[in-house]
């Protein structure tokens, strides 16, 4: 956020001056009794310049400014007109003449990805692939997978049991403290617990690995307790983690190969991927070095027979070839599947997918929060 302090005439000053749309630009302007903030941005270049009142500064009562995040604030492009590119769309977009997600090939990017890179297009409504090399070129806008992945690892019933066992765990340290001070008539806090509440938030705290508590119990029962309180939540967080690790990373499965090791042990299978696609980068560039033998192995040296132009030529080639397989995502494996074959399908990898934008975009911030 960039504040300036200006005595001169707004509309002269920064006449010629872009303000970009996603850039907190305020101007302070001193009034006879407070001093004025506006809010000044361009939603385009070519557009005059809008200036919005942001808030109000006294001595007495200190800054007055609105709540609501820049996305909530600024919902008028004045009209401007954004370009965007689609995968065999059939409306007014603008569509790669190659028919490419996007690759980068001897140093250009080809497809959707080279249309916004060479800023044909502003915005591209196909959710693409995420990797490396496209994240430095483009702008993802948001994942299209929903948080809901994080609670994946753990069944409902456990989640439900882990619940119940911080409401007990605090449940049981309220008695302990009840009944110790009560009838032993002895302070068995350093400081005295204010109500059951806090001692929920203690032992949620723990469970989320907060390590540390500003009360302390001084019985045994109340340190045995807090002990095995600590010494579960260690145990709940080392399997939450490994679990999570594996759901997010790699999965091999048993259907039709126990795992990519056998797949490659077989070496009787031809295997097809789309052409500058991000599955053809995932296969060429991932950090698992099996991965990487299966391009080296059964991509790359049958190149250009390896690849194939859309997803239902990938899908009719497994119908039609003897022992031949297909890399495609799950998101076209079940609108493209009524073919007169049975398809086994093996999921072998999780991606993070999002429309794109070019890399300077002043309006991810806005598209991202819609």
């Amino acid at each position: 956020m960039w504040l300036l302090f200006l005595h001169s005439d707004l509309e002269t000053t920064f006449s010629n001056i872009n303000i970009p749309f996603d850039c907190e630009f305020l101007i302070a302007q001193e009034t006879e009794h407070d001093i004025m903030l506006l809010e000044i941005y361009r939603a385009s270049a070519s557009v005059e310049l809008k200036v919005e009142k942001f808030g109000v500064w006294n001595s007495i009562s200190g800054l007055t400014a609105p709540t609501g995040s820049l996305s909530l604030r600024r919902t008028d492009l004045q009209g401007i007109t954004i370009r965007a590119a689609v995968l065999d769309g059939k409306t007014e977009y603008f569509i790669p003449p190659d028919g490419h997600y996007g690759m980068l090939e001897n140093e250009k990017w080809n497809g959707l990805i080279g249309m916004i890179v060479r800023n044909e297009t502003d915005v591209s409504i196909t959710p693409l692939i995420w990797n490396k090399q496209r994240n430095e070129v483009v702008n993802f806008i948001a994942s299209m997978f929903k948080i809901s992945v994080f609670l994946q690892p753990f069944s409902f019933m456990l989640w439900i049991s882990i619940f119940a066992t911080i409401t007990g765990s605090a449940l049981v340290l309220f008695i302990i403290d009840k009944v110790w001070n009560q009838h032993l008539i002895k302070i068995s806090w350093f400081h005295i617990l204010s109500s059951l509440s806090e001692l929920f938030l203690t032992t949620f705290g723990a469970f989320c690995y907060q390590a540390g508590h500003y009360k302390t119990p001084t019985n045994t029962s109340g340190r045995v307790v807090f002990v095995s309180i600590y010494l579960t939540s260690v145990v709940i967080l080392c399997c939450y983690s490994g679990s999570l690790i594996s759901y997010i990373a790699t999965h091999y499965y048993t259907l039709p190969f126990n795992d990519l090791e056998e797949f490659l042990k077989d070496g009787t299978y031809k295997m097809g991927v789309l052409k500058s696609s991000g599955d053809l980068t995932y296969f060429k560039d991932s950090n698992n070095p099996m991965i990487r033998e299966v391009y080296r192995s059964f991509i790359s040296p049958h190149v250009p027979n390896s690849l194939f132009s859309s997803y239902i030529e990938g899908l009719e080639r497994v119908c039609s070839q003897f022992k031949y397989a297909s890399v495609f995502g799950n998101d076209k494996f079940t609108p493209l599947s009524n073919l007169e074959c049975n398809l086994h399908y093996l999921p072998i990898v999780q991606y993070d997918m999002s429309m794109t934008m070019s890399k300077n975009c002043p309006y991810k911030q806005v598209i991202g929060y819609v």
